[in-house]
């Protein structure tokens, strides 16, 4: 007999502590987003959790912080173009 395999599986473990710090994350996020702030506050405390969600997730994990990283993690997606 054949054994099958789903294509979605791994064999890395999930590390469900930044799962955790994702989700609690994005439930903010979408909370910020639903709000009736405008564009730039919206944009501004963007930015400011997706600081505190690198920090967080590092601290969780016992990672050291990167300053790029955390300025990447501020700016990256969050900065207003155009």
């Amino acid at each position: 007999m054949q054994k099958t395999t789903d294509k979605n599986q791994s064999n890395q473990d999930v590390n469900w502590r930044s799962v955790a710090v994702a989700a609690g994350s994005g439930f903010v996020g979408e909370v910020i987003a639903a709000s009736p702030l405008t564009q730039s506050y919206q944009t501004a405390f963007g930015g400011i959790l997706g600081g505190i969600t690198y920090v967080a997730d590092k601290w969780i994990n016992d990672e050291a912080v990167n300053l790029l990283g955390l300025c990447g993690s501020v700016f990256w997606v969050h900065y207003p173009v155009g």
